[in-house]
């Protein structure tokens, strides 16, 4: 029974997020509740994703090795590898690799290299960069600012 519920639910998501992407191709301002990307092989600069690269995700974005979204309000996961964010970022980054944020994050990074242009929160990992900082821009373990 909970297998069958959980099918349904994942269906309803897929399709609800299909519908949304669909139904603003083209537009300005293209979102999704989910996308999931990884590398493409052929062209390793340009991840494989469901929705592209030109999608906002307000949800979950769940990538290995690589992606990339315009904005993103939620979760981004990616256990392996560089997961960008072109703009900006609101919520929880975590992945194992590298974490970029083009332009405002708030909220959390977590991971082993975090960089954004601006930070309000916190970031965690090896190397941390918040490029308009001032005068301490690079810091190991923990930077913060709110």
């Amino acid at each position: 029974m909970i297998r069958h519920m959980s099918f349904i639910l994942c269906s309803l998501i897929l399709m609800v997020s299909t519908v949304y992407a669909s139904n603003s191709a083209g537009e300005a301002g293209r979102w999704t509740p989910f996308e999931f990307g990884t590398l493409d092989l052929v062209e390793p600069g340009e991840p494989i994703q469901i929705f592209g690269t030109d999608a906002s995700v307000y949800g979950l974005r769940f990538s290995i090795f690589h992606a990339r979204s315009k904005n993103i309000v939620g979760i981004d996961f990616g256990p392996i590898g560089y997961n960008k964010v072109e703009n900006d970022m609101t919520g929880l980054q975590v992945g194992a690799g590298v974490n970029h944020v083009g332009g405002r994050m708030r909220g959390v990074q977590i991971g082993l290299i975090n960089y954004t242009e601006t930070l309000k929160g916190l970031q965690i990992g090896a190397v941390n960069i918040v490029r308009n900082a001032g005068k301490v821009p690079v810091l190991p373990i923990i930077y913060g600012s709110f």
